[in-house]
């Protein structure tokens, strides 16, 4: 999260650089600065709340300019069709008929151009540098307090996690973050103080990406955490409840299957026909893959 969320702010301040506000023109050194600091001058964090109206926003925003552009390559489609229509040679027997295909294209074109005016004005067609800058500042600058605040992490270096911290606390913290922290005394201290130090000194997005950068030797490393966990997921839901799961999902997840489990598969499933509707058979095969993936440890 914090790796992606790096990535959105350099796109941000790319942004940033042709907004009117001076200080969204200096989003890449304010966020520098909270993210090091905890400094927020002009007060980008936003209330839980708040953040979810914003991310209700966005999300409206991006489905009515993917519906714009949609809009906007159909309208290309009818100009051509039109175009070609108009260019062809009108023979007496089908005269009317090309004529009429004409109209209804052209009518169809003037349609056309009304919902594209429409969704230019409900989409990011028309709003200004500043207005989307914004947007995304604040929902950045509230990402990274979240962040802070769901692992202790105060001023860029992270102390321990409290055990006091519950589960749902630290998945739905309050909106008022702890004002101080308080380390423990002896070498921890002093070793808590080094790190300190050693994040005013790099920052906090390259130490913490050296703290969470994952071992050679795992799935992590190996870009196979997401994969797994996908896949059992996906699993677990279609051994529970197979109707869900339609014909494509269950190719994908033989196809993220391993070799060996694979394997294993087709020779516990081979010999059997049976059609998805046919619930004695279902119940069968659910239960041979239920094994298959306890006795390699996929699932529990």
């Amino acid at each position: 999260m914090v790796e992606n969320l790096k990535a959105v702010s350099k796109s941000v301040s790319r942004l940033s650089k042709r907004c009117e506000d001076a200080n969204l023109r200096c989003f890449e050194m304010l966020f520098d600065g909270f993210a090091n600091t905890g400094r927020d001058p002009h007060n980008w964090v936003v209330s839980w709340k708040e953040m979810e109206a914003r991310n209700k926003k966005m999300e409206r925003y991006v489905c009515t300019t993917v519906a714009l552009h949609r809009e906007i390559d159909e309208l290309t489609v009818i100009e051509n069709s039109l175009k070609k229509y108009s260019q062809c040679d009108l023979h007496k027997k089908d005269y009317v008929s090309k004529q009429q295909k004409i109209l209804d294209l052209q009518q169809k074109l003037q349609w056309q151009k009304q919902e594209i005016k429409y969704l230019k004005e409900k989409s990011l067609w028309n709003r200004s540098f500043d207005t989307v800058t914004s947007l995304l500042v604040k929902s950045i600058f509230t990402i990274l307090a979240r962040i802070k605040l769901v692992f202790n992490i105060n001023h860029g270096y992270p102390p321990s996690l409290h055990r006091s911290l519950s589960a749902s606390a630290t998945i739905y913290p309050s909106d008022q973050a702890p004002s101080s922290f308080t380390f423990v005394s002896g070498p921890l201290a002093k070793s808590t103080k080094h790190t300190e130090n050693n994040h005013l000194a790099h920052g906090f997005f390259n130490t913490n990406s050296e703290i969470l950068k994952p071992s050679s030797t795992t799935l992590g490393a190996a870009a196979l955490a997401l994969h797994y966990a996908n896949l059992i997921i996906v699993t677990e839901k279609m051994i529970r409840s197979p109707q869900l799961v339609g014909v494509d999902a269950r190719d994908d997840i033989y196809s993220m299957l391993p070799n060996s489990i694979r394997s294993s598969l087709r020779c516990r499933l081979k010999g059997i026909g049976f059609t998805a509707s046919d619930p004695v058979f279902a119940g069968e095969w659910r239960a041979a893959l239920g094994k298959i993936l306890v006795r390699f440890g996929y699932c529990r």
